[in-house]
């Protein structure tokens, strides 16, 4: 921020000349008349200020006196604001006030706000130009001040929040926060294989009403956002579930800590995200407006922005998505905060800047794991696909060939480029060192699904002859090359029109025809030396549009799950310390993209197996017994592993796994790996290099499953660590839709996620929850608040709708006090299933699990959803046998209901069924409904229970 008195940066012009002085007899021309009368000057006050991007005017009833203020709109309108010599405001000539002690004028390039003895002026924030009345050329300006533009960008990558940084505690508690062993201190510890690290080592938690203020720089015209955690953040291993964040709040805010501030953010007493305001962190927050139809699904990470304008007009952003805007009567002039209530917060990647956003879009194909690359390889432990994910070590392809009697040698990217990209020469970097001089020929070729073509046999369809010398690069065989023109750095780019297009002292030229589709990118050194070296990738660089690279080093609010718990987490059981993207669930986890993937495509990952342990799922008991027999469980159950389905969807709605193509690596359980076509199989293996490696530990344990996917008109093809896996021809084709990661009673780890497609479209809010909480109080509660939504509904019944189509969707009803079966043996119950939706009966009695079946398969399942089934090693369950070995557990079936409609009035006499297995009665705790069968991937949704859809649920009632 600079304070200066400055000269007027537009000339200052007659009036007459300036176009201002108009011939009628409006408020605005009458006005203009008298000061034209009185020869007075208009002495432009400009809101273009280079890179400054706010300037601040104030004046007081001295500076009004000589140089009265007068703006106008800049709409083609007569409106007008005049402040007098004497104070007196006037709006389009009517008297609306008087300044009796400051005032102040802030402009930007696209904002401009005016503050009367600190109260706004009701103006639009667009369109206005100001200007002093003056009686000559030389009358003094105001005062101003300019601000300085900001950019700030944190993700928090170091062990102490306060160290060589800006932050500072204002008010609560504020903690990094580790994840596994953190990051490398050193280089030594960076090139360590044994050094235990996370992929993203540390995230910010506060807590008790804190303030986290940045620095002391003001930024009244500027945006701010950080990623929250939406729920209770994990401090140990067990993860919180079901936690709306009702006891706390997640805010960004503008302004002084100790004067007037404006936030936007979660608010946990309201339930809703919500613009607020207060005068001082000490003081309560006034609720603006509010956002409260719908929320991020709880464990989930949300982007919340706040962007102020002008001081005054503040927006509100979730996941880039504006939701709420106002306009504030009192200035907000301050740096940007976080701020929290009483309970634990957790947020990460902090981002501000000065408005208006400078966007540079370069998404660079070639990408390195910031924690990983550098790592050393370790024997007999890392395979050849760390290398891979982490070094991006075939991002190019290398190629040596001959040619009319010198050798050539190339680099070739892998991943075809959809729509525009570019190419730049470095000429140097640190690392790498000069560019080698030499000749060079840059190559588009056509992509073949994901087949990288034979640079030998030259089927270009695009082709630059340059060389780079002392001098620069001079590019051969180009009409608008100049002779004997050189370059600094050689640019050219395919831009939205599909031609290519090379710069040229700063111009841009089109240098070929239309050249539409997927293509690869070819560097070709071209020299007489058959020990000629491949081009270094990092001096040709190559940005596409429509390319993305996830290694999930930031907080991941381009995704989202209703189940899983996805999170920073163990990758191997022994050493617990090496953390990655990972997840467990004993039904779905399903991990869903927000980006929409339309046309052709290609897509690269890499996945693993990971351990799945008691804890995920809540349990609290097993911590001891890991501590006691830790050697001993972890050869009991395998390292934790679970071989099977390791899965990707593509093309599909992002709420339905089954309903696109799906790539199921070791379906059921590890019998079959396939490709599906909306739930149906189109191609199929059963090779035991296509599914996981028997019962050997080392055989899941260290590799990583790399995955490459191709979708380019009608052609699927995929490969599974550079062996084609499935080629498939459809006849009709899917244009496009989400992508997602799931799994069947299992975990996994993703490292590394790429996309390049012809279109990305964002849709963030998708899978937004709806923030309704009438379901507190109604009799039957999910077990997984976001699995689905329960509302009350006509005459007693309570309707259960279900959020995504994965999991099992289920609601328990936990009786105040246990029912006595030998009383009233007999449940009464009414159930109506949508069509195609498949659910049974689970019962608690005496802490014994049983199951009533309705209308859901009992076949395939390996758990009830019981208490008995919530505690201890749940995810290596063998499959209940109904007819022999567990046909005690299976109490019947509700075969025998009446109907009343589509509505089943269940009658089941549960002590009759308790006897037939030599049960005399018992103390039934708790009923819960849902489905646990996987027969045909039912769990994922195939062939029922469909997002959207859902059941109703009449109050349990007993009866003798």
């Amino acid at each position: 921020m600079h304070t200066r008195t400055v000269q007027f940066s537009v000339i200052i012009a007659l009036l007459l000349l300036m176009g201002v002085w108009l011939d009628a007899s409006n408020p605005r021309q009458a006005l203009e008349r008298k000061l034209r009368n009185e020869k007075k000057l208009l002495l432009v006050l400009s809101n273009q200020h280079d890179e400054i991007p706010l300037r601040a005017y104030t004046f007081d009833r001295a500076t009004l006196a000589t140089t009265p203020l007068y703006m106008i709109g800049g709409d083609a309108s007569d409106h007008f604001v005049y402040i007098d010599s004497n104070g007196r405001v006037q709006i389009d000539g009517k008297v609306d006030g008087e300044l009796r002690e400051q005032g102040r004028l802030l402009m930007a390039p696209d904002a401009t706000a005016l503050f009367v003895d600190g109260v706004r002026v009701p103006l639009p924030l667009g369109g206005w130009r100001a200007f002093l009345v003056g009686d000559a050329l030389h009358a003094k300006p105001p005062p101003s001040v300019d601000y300085a533009r900001v950019r700030v960008s944190d993700g928090f990558m170091r062990a102490d929040l306060f160290d060589d940084s800006d932050w500072q505690k204002t008010s609560g508690i504020w903690v990094m926060k580790q994840r596994g062993g953190g990051m490398p201190g050193t280089k030594a510890e960076q090139q360590s294989f044994d050094f235990q690290r996370a992929v993203n080592p540390f995230a910010v938690h506060g807590r008790e009403n804190g303030l986290l203020t940045y620095g002391e720089t003001p930024m009244p015209h500027a945006e701010a956002e950080a990623r929250f955690f939406f729920g209770q953040p994990r401090t140990g291993r067990l993860i919180r579930q079901n936690h709306v964040p009702d006891d706390t709040d997640m805010l960004i805010v503008f302004g002084q800590a100790d004067g007037l501030q404006a936030a936007f953010g979660w608010s946990g007493s309201q339930g809703a995200f919500a613009l607020l305001q207060r005068d001082g962190f000490a003081a309560p927050w006034q609720t603006v407006s509010l956002w409260s139809d719908k929320r991020p699904p709880v464990s989930n990470w949300v982007k919340v922005g706040l962007r102020l304008e002008a001081g005054c007009a503040v927006t509100g952003y979730l996941d880039g998505v504006a939701v709420l805007q106002s306009v504030l009567d009192r200035e907000i002039n301050g740096p940007f905060h976080i701020a929290c209530g009483e309970a634990r917060i957790a947020f990460d990647d902090v981002r501000a800047w000065s408005l208006p956003q400078q966007v540079k879009n370069e998404n660079p194909i070639f990408v390195r794991s910031r924690q990983f690359a550098s790592k050393n390889k370790k024997k007999d432990s890392d395979p050849p696909e760390f290398a891979k994910w982490a070094r991006g070590s075939d991002t190019f392809l290398q190629s040596k060939f001959t040619e009319t009697g010198h050798t050539n040698a190339a680099i070739i990217a892998r991943l075809p480029l959809h729509g525009s990209f570019a190419y730049e020469s470095v000429p140097y970097l640190d690392s790498f060192g000069d560019l080698p001089a030499g000749k060079y020929r840059l190559q588009l070729f056509a992509a073949d699904g994901n087949e990288v073509p034979d640079l030998s046999r030259d089927q270009s369809l695009f082709t630059l002859d340059a060389t780079y010398g002392s001098k620069g690069w001079r590019v051969h065989g180009v009409p608008a090359w100049p002779a004997g023109h050189d370059e600094f750095t050689l640019r050219f780019r395919r831009a939205a029109d599909d031609t290519v297009r090379l710069q040229i002292d700063g111009a841009w030229h089109t240098v070929s025809k239309v050249l539409r589709g997927p293509m690869h990118v070819a560097v070709v050194a071209v020299d007489q030396d058959p020990a000629v070296t491949y081009p270094l990738p990092a001096h040709h660089q190559i940005y596409a549009d429509n390319l993305v690279h996830e290694l999930f080093e930031a907080a991941p609010t381009d995704w989202n799950w209703l189940d899983g718990s996805f999170r920073m987490d163990a990758r191997w059981a022994c050493q617990d310390l090496w953390n990655f993207m990972a997840c467990s669930s004993v039904a779905v986890p399903f991990m869903v993209g927000k980006t929409i993937v339309n046309g052709d495509q290609d897509h690269e990952f890499f996945m693993s197996l990971r351990p799945a342990m008691p804890w995920d799922i809540g349990d609290r008991t097993f911590y001891g017994r890991v501590n006691r027999q830790g050697e001993d469980l972890f050869k009991k159950f395998g390292g934790w592993y679970n071989r099977r389905d390791l899965n990707f969807s593509f093309c599909m709605d992002g709420r339905n796994p089954l309903s696109g193509y799906a790539i199921v690596f070791g379906g059921d359980d590890n019998s079959e790996t396939r490709l599906l076509r909306r739930g149906v199989v189109v191609a199929k293996t059963s090779k035991d290099e296509h599914l996981f490696h028997g019962q050997e530990h080392n055989g899941v344990h260290y590799p990583w499953w790399h995955f490459r996917v191709s979708k380019h008109d009608n052609k699927i093809r995929i490969w599974f660590n550079d062996q084609k896996l499935f080629d498939f021809i459809d006849p009709l084709p899917l244009n496009g839709g989400h992508v997602g990661f799931w799994s069947v009673r299992n975990g996994f780890t993703v490292s590394r996620y790429s996309v390049a497609a012809a279109e990305l479209e964002r849709a963030p809010h998708f899978l937004y929850v709806a923030n309704d909480h009438t379901a507190a109080t109604a009799i039957w509660q999910p077990l997984k608040d976001d699995d689905v939504h329960v509302t009350r509904e006509r005459e007693g019944m309570t309707r259960v709708a279900f959020n995504g189509g994965t999991g099992f969707h289920a609601v328990r009803h936990v009786f105040d006090s246990p029912v006595n079966l030998q009383d009233t043996p007999v449940l009464h119950l009414k159930l109506h299933c949508d069509e195609k939706v498949f659910v049974n009966l689970h019962l608690d009695i005496d802490g014994n699990p049983y199951l009533l079946q309705h209308n859901a398969p009992v076949s395939r399942t390996k758990s009830l959803l019981t208490p008995a089934f919530e505690t201890g090693e749940q995810f290596q369950k063998r499959e209940l046998d109904f007819q022999e070995r567990d046909k005690t557990l299976l109490l019947g079936a509700t075969g025998g209901a009446e109907y009343a409609g589509d509505t089943a009035n269940i009658r089941f006499d549960i002590l009759k069924a308790l006897r037939v297995h030599g049960i005399e009665g018992g103390e039934l705790r708790s009923v819960t409904v849902g489905n646990t069968s996987n027969e045909g991937y039912l769990l994922a949704g195939f062939g029922g229970n469909p997002a959207h859809s859902g059941y109703e649920l009449g109050e349990p009632e007993f009866h003798r």
